[in-house]
């Protein structure tokens, strides 16, 4: 009898035992999920604060500074120019002088028109090319060595807001990475490694995502475009000027022109109608000694 209340008791502590451990798996497993749950909407709810797409929302204290520190403005700058020569060829192989001296490059180029048989037609050059931005200022400032500008413009946009959003949400992204490979490292069960390792592929994705983004937002920050059109002229083109001199060589030039335009017609009339002049010449003087003959016959009779 004594013995049979001994057995009752040990399966009764048995039972309690593993009840107890179960209740506390349970507990422990549910803490985990619990505390990682917490921790994902934590992170979530800071880097969405941050990430400023929403206007309605405000950026952090330090996104705030960094945006309105003019040392840290990211500016995207464009520029247009269109260019008249007289000395093509020269001005071309100087263009791409003046690229290479200001470390930029030739992004791509397409040069037409002017072939060996048509000597009255004029080339065009198009250009685009990238220029570092701290001597954007300086190669502008430079192309009117290789001919007139007749047209320049010059454009920026304001990409700061936009990239220090993308840095703070990728900064919240790393803060969100770190914990969810730290709560992988003490995932109890397959299940929640796979659940984890799934957030934690998406926040990876992302990262990269963003990271390529603000490094193309550098690259355009950093590098120009100066889109370059080179028109060649004819050499007698004579550009305005207001000073006397100028308007004299102009009615002399202009005079000249037209003196030589005249020259040509009539040496044009006088070839286009010479081979009518001979034809008829000659049927002329056959004509006219056909009637001398008959007079002469005519006033012997």
């Amino acid at each position: 009898m004594k013995n049979n209340r001994l057995l009752s008791l040990f399966f009764l502590t048995i039972i309690v035992l593993v009840s107890f451990g179960l209740l506390f798996g349970c507990s422990n497993d549910k803490g985990f999920k619990s505390e990682l749950k917490i921790k994902k909407e934590s992170v979530s709810t800071d880097s969405n604060s941050s990430n400023g797409y929403k206007s309605d929302q405000e950026l952090s204290k330090n996104t705030v500074s960094k945006v309105d520190s003019t040392d840290n403005r990211k500016i995207i700058k464009n520029a247009k120019l269109d260019v008249e020569t007289k000395k093509y060829t020269e001005s071309i192989k100087h263009l791409e002088s003046l690229v290479n001296q200001f470390n930029g490059y030739i992004e791509n180029s397409n040069v037409n028109g002017g072939g060996l048989d048509s000597k009255e037609q004029t080339r065009t050059a198009n250009y685009t090319v990238r220029i570092p931005t701290e001597q954007l200022d300086s190669f502008l400032g430079s192309i009117g060595t290789i001919g007139k500008i007749t047209q320049k413009s010059i454009t920026g946009q304001d990409v700061t807001q936009q990239y220090f959003d993308k840095e703070s949400r990728l900064n919240a992204l790393k803060i969100q990475r770190a914990s969810l490979e730290d709560f992988l490292k003490k995932a109890a069960n397959v299940k929640d490694s796979l659940e984890i390792y799934k957030e934690l592929t998406n926040v990876n994705t992302e990262i990269e995502q963003l990271t390529g983004e603000m490094q193309k937002l550098d690259q355009l920050v950093s590098l120009s475009k100066v889109d370059i059109i080179v028109n060649e002229v004819p050499a007698a083109k004579v550009y305005n000027d207001d000073s006397f001199m100028s308007e004299i060589k102009n009615i002399f030039v202009e005079s000249s022109d037209a003196m030589l335009t005249f020259c040509g017609a009539i040496i044009k009339a006088l070839v286009a109608t010479a081979p009518f002049a001979i034809v008829f010449g000659v049927i002329g003087y056959i004509g006219y000694f056909i009637y001398r003959k008959i007079k002469s016959r005519t006033s012997k009779l």
